[in-house]
């Protein structure tokens, strides 16, 4: 509420109030006078502090399941009765009473929950698990327009996927804050950018906005280039010959009304690129092995270099770190570590707050870090980063953004 009460919203539909289209223009949106946007965009929207026509149904995803006895296939069939009738209108043949069930299981299957999970009772699962269930549900009320904020982050690989393949067959709005490649490719067909407080629209996915946005400025680029040569060819005439014979003098007020004239239509400006975060990872030396051993588990690694780890949600990929690094002591077995090992750890937590530009600053320091490394991670862009996915997968070339196993 207090977010609410310090965010404004200005905005002029320009589209009819009947009309299944919102066409907002002039939009402004200030948080304590500091004009802001994307996810507190979903926010404006999802609470219709825009001119959003009433008869358009919105969904916005913004928090988890709360903890109870409830299973996550009820919570997904008892979506808000009145919500889902009102939708049923335009989804008649999706929302049969006879399928609804099946259909709910099947979005609980595809986001990672076999039929067993689907039948455990909310409060046995972890924060993610119940942000996925929430995630179902929107995805089952079918709304009109559905509003998602990085909905890949609490997603195992096989699961986000899933995820892509139903968005793509989406048949209304679809507005989504994401910072995975893969999901601005295999779902998006439309790119707003946002730059110097303003957006500007592109068709296709990811990479083709890309291409144009790098094409746009490099041509935008060699007009300045050739504006600032024509300028400083101008002054220099002008000061050179402005108060010489009167020829010469009379070229050089036509020069500078010229250059009057271009800058009072406005010149190109200089492509200024958003500020991006480096890492780097200091050099710690080598020590001779073991490492660190791992006594009767079933795992090994024969690598120097990163390593990944991949599989899906609750298969103990970061308790098996944690185990490494000594938060979590086993309860059978022993761990032992060379008393010169040192290890830094990342929280995964943390990296709901890298783009994509961050990523790819992170892997260029992974690439860069001479000593063993053990990654994490269901984000397909860090994984297969042509240095790094070298050092991940070895042997296997073939390796693809589908394979699950390394």
């Amino acid at each position: 509420m207090k977010k609410a009460a310090a965010r404004a919203d200005i905005g002029v539909l320009a589209s009819h109030p009947n009309s299944t289209a919102a066409h907002i223009i002039n939009l402004s949106l200030t948080f304590h006078g500091q004009e802001l946007i994307k996810s507190m965009l979903l926010s404006a929207i999802g609470k219709r502090e825009v001119p959003i026509p009433e008869h358009t149904g919105i969904y916005h995803l913004t928090q988890e399941m709360p903890s109870s006895d409830k299973t996550p296939l009820q919570c997904v069939m008892e979506v808000d009765t009145e919500h889902r009738e009102a939708e049923r209108l335009a989804h008649e043949d999706e929302l049969d009473v006879d399928k609804v069930e099946m259909r709910a299981s099947q979005i609980l299957h595809g986001l990672g929950f076999i039929p067993a999970m689907q039948r455990k009772k909310l409060k046995d699962f972890s924060g993610g698990c119940r942000m996925r269930v929430a995630l179902a549900r929107a995805l089952f009320t079918q709304p009109f327009m559905l509003l998602l904020d990085k909905p890949s982050n609490h997603l195992d690989l096989e699961a986000s996927v899933w995820l892509e393949e139903e968005l793509k067959t989406f048949k209304c709005i679809l507005v989504l804050v994401s910072h995975s490649q893969d999901f601005l490719n295999g779902v998006y067909t439309n790119i707003i950018h946002m730059h110097k407080k303003n957006l500007k629209y592109y068709t296709g996915n990811y990479d083709q906005y890309v291409k144009i946005l790098l094409e746009l400025e490099e041509n935008r680029m060699k007009r300045f280039h050739w504006e600032q040569d024509q300028i400083g060819h101008m002054k220099n005439y002008i000061a050179r010959f402005g108060h010489g014979s009167a020829k010469l003098a009379r070229k050089a007020q036509n020069k500078e009304k010229t250059l009057q004239k271009m800058m009072a239509s406005g010149m190109t400006e200089r492509v200024v690129r958003d500020k991006t975060l480096s890492f780097y990872f200091p050099p710690c030396g080598k020590i001779p092995p073991s490492v660190i051993m791992v006594q009767n588990v079933n795992f090994k690694y024969t690598k120097d270099g990163p390593l990944a780890l991949v599989g899906p949600n609750g298969a103990g990929k970061s308790n098996l770190l944690t185990l490494l690094t000594g938060e979590l002591l086993p309860t059978d077995r022993t761990i032992q570590k060379h008393s010169h090992v040192k290890i830094g750890c990342y929280h995964q937590h943390l990296q709901e707050q890298q783009d994509l530009d961050t990523i790819d600053a992170l892997a260029d320091a992974i690439n860069e870090f001479e000593v063993s490394m053990m990654l994490v991670s269901h984000d397909c862009r860090l994984i297969q980063q042509e240095h790094l996915k070298s050092k991940l997968v070895g042997e296997e070339p073939q390796l693809t953004r589908r394979t699950h196993n390394v």
